[in-house]
């Protein structure tokens, strides 16, 4: 297992996913991940199964938070 290759992977989905560890802050970011699991869920494989993990929790929160 190349450790120093999942850190930099990490790093890059971050970039590119902002709102995945922070939560989604704006409608924008709402919309950007919806669109993301549309895509995975629409051609799932169990390759996704990480980015899902990552996307819907993310999703849910805020649309807990913000129809509250």
């Amino acid at each position: 297992m190349d450790i120093q290759k999942i850190i930099r992977i990490a790093k890059e989905l971050q970039d590119e996913l902002p709102f995945g560890c922070e939560g989604i802050s704006s409608i924008d970011q709402q919309a950007q991940a919806l669109a993301i699991l549309d895509v995975l869920t629409d051609d799932y494989q169990d390759t996704y199964m990480l980015l899902l993990d990552v996307l819907f929790p993310v999703i849910e929160r805020y649309e807990k938070t913000t129809l509250e």
